[in-house]
């Protein structure tokens, strides 16, 4: 039997509540009026900041729902940061976490997939950093726990929900079809 002593590494996969309206709304989402980024890095990637109206409203049954999932249902959270990623052919994102780039420190960030994963798309993956697991990664050769990498295959309206401090990233992306997602963070507001 497996026990897990302490868990910091998690995420909580849900099927976005309202399906239709809220891709509706990300076809052609209301921008923010400030696209200045307050990070960059090594990512190739096209990022639109986007206006929370009405965004935060309609991914807010889908929230609660991951929430309740993670039993934090019973905290009060606020949105602060939203935008949607596109990945053209070549373009990836590097290994980040949501907490070092922002003034306002976010506790939890999601990730909302606008299509099914295809093979050879840009993949999104959660990065182990933990140096006892890759010290003894020889020893666990083959287990779950020496791996560095964990990859979602994310299908249509999957929305994640994770600790914004864990490391995560997108492999390039080598189809000619773009990607699309909607990130936002999250802060504990009660």
């Amino acid at each position: 039997m497996l026990q897990a002593v302490f868990v910091t590494n998690f995420y909580t996969l849900v099927k976005v509540v309202n399906k239709e309206e809220v891709f509706k709304a990300c076809i052609n989402p209301k921008l923010f009026d400030d696209q200045e980024l307050e990070w960059g890095g090594e990512a190739q990637i096209k990022v639109e900041r986007l206006d929370f109206d009405p965004l935060d409203k309609l991914l807010a049954p889908s929230i609660e729902l991951a929430l309740k999932n993670l039993s934090l249902n019973h905290l009060g959270f606020e949105m602060k940061t939203i935008w949607k990623n596109t990945y053209y052919k070549g373009y990836f994102q590097e290994i980040h976490d949501h907490i070092s780039h922002y003034h306002n420190t976010s506790h939890l960030s999601a990730v909302l997939f606008l299509e099914d994963h295809i093979p050879n798309s840009g993949q999104f993956y959660f990065h182990n950093d933990h140096q006892l697991s890759k010290t003894f990664s020889y020893v666990l050769d083959g287990s779950i726990l020496s791996k560095d990498r964990y990859f979602l295959t994310p299908k249509e309206g999957d929305l994640i929900m994770f600790p914004s401090y864990m490391l995560h990233g997108v492999t390039p992306h080598k189809i000619k079809t773009p990607r699309h997602t909607i990130s936002f963070n999250l802060r504990r507001s009660s």
